[in-house]
């Protein structure tokens, strides 16, 4: 079964944030998504991503390329083929906006 909810950025009665989806109630705990401790996430991200907001997203993206984070940072990994790698252990994101 799927829930059609909503997720959104909500914050509790000590200012801390949390993500509940819109159809969640006390009795429903066990069946609807509530996501807490989120402190030491950028809030200001989830809730554009959360809002859809792609103007203030692609802020963020781009603000954190310039510190050669995130998922439009370019990729340096390298690996010796001893090593048995194969992929970088972070997400990037191509032109295609897939990661």
């Amino acid at each position: 079964k799927n829930c059609h909810g909503r997720l959104a950025l909500c914050y509790n009665i000590y200012q801390q944030p949390f993500i509940q989806c819109s159809n969640f109630t006390p009795a429903t705990l066990s069946v609807h998504l509530v996501l807490h401790n989120l402190q030491e996430f950028d809030t200001e991200y989830l809730c554009a991503l959360l809002d859809n907001n792609q103007n203030v997203v692609n802020h963020i993206k781009q603000h954190a390329k310039t510190l050669w984070i995130g998922p439009l940072a370019e990729c340096d990994f390298t690996a010796s083929p001893c090593e048995q790698k194969q992929l970088c252990q972070h997400w990037h994101q191509k032109e295609t906006s897939c990661l």
